[in-house]
């Protein structure tokens, strides 16, 4: 869920996901909304857990070594 927030006179959205951040400045609120509902939509939706909502056992993130469901 982005973060819309106004500041000095400007809207600042912000979009979170799986420790990544992204955020710009817009002059109207609702160009700020449009724009964080784009972002959100076009991240890859892999979970911490992995890509298949299977959780790594035993190996670093990312390795793809070892999964469990």
């Amino acid at each position: 869920m982005p973060s819309i927030l106004q500041v000095k006179g400007r809207w600042r959205a912000q979009v979170r996901r799986h420790g990544q951040s992204t955020s710009r400045s817009f002059d109207t609120r609702c160009e700020a909304i449009e724009w964080a509902t784009q972002v959100e939509a076009t991240w890859p939706r892999q979970g911490p857990s992995g890509p298949h909502g299977l959780r790594l056992i035993g190996a670093p993130r990312g390795t793809g070594i070892s999964y469990r469901e």
